[in-house]
């Protein structure tokens, strides 16, 4: 169906909205972008842009939520993984393929990635903190909140120094680093 959010035109189209958008805060504070900007950027007519969103914050908005979208994913997919590695690599995905948003939401709010790993605490937590059976509750959670402040703080690095290595070795050293039992 026409002008529907399945339509992969409209789809395309928001994608070329919001890369646009991506392009004009690498270069300017996001409260300077206007609409006019972002029509100019990505060809097409300030109508259009308002079919899609009704503000530049909007659009930001709508980013977010597709970044948190795909995080959810991974985690309604909790029995299929079983391991830290998997679930790394998984989110390292994520944060590839969304690097210009990502790094721009950090510029704006540093513990964003925090709060989404945070949110992840009660499905995977044994996970984070399994083989570690001699320690109680209290110490347990300690150990998680340390293996998320040392992945964030990895995470962070990785995206600043322009994804480098591969999401492999990234996976690979925050196991060991951050969560070696």
């Amino acid at each position: 169906m026409v002008g529907t959010k399945n339509n992969s035109r409209f789809r395309t189209t928001e994608l070329k909205i919001q890369k646009a958008l991506i392009t004009l805060i690498n270069k300017q504070k996001i409260s300077t972008v206007s609409i006019t900007d972002i029509c100019q950027n990505a060809n097409i007519t300030r109508g259009t842009f308002y079919k899609h969103y009704a503000s530049v914050n909007s659009c930001m908005l709508a980013m977010e939520d597709n970044i948190e979208i795909q995080f959810d994913c991974v985690i309604e997919r909790q029995p299929q993984i079983t391991d830290i590695r998997t679930l790394i690599e998984e989110f390292l995905s994520i944060v590839e393929a969304n690097v210009d948003v990502i790094h721009f939401i950090f510029s704006q709010d540093p513990d964003y990635l925090s709060k989404l790993l945070l949110k992840i605490r009660r499905k995977f937590f044994n996970i984070f903190v399994n083989d570690r059976a001699q320690l109680d509750q209290t110490e347990r959670n300690y150990i998680y909140e340390y293996s998320v402040a040392g992945t964030v703080g990895i995470i962070r690095h990785w995206i600043n120094t322009g994804l480098k290595e591969d999401k492999q070795y990234i996976a690979q050293f925050i196991i060991n680093w951050v969560y070696v039992p």
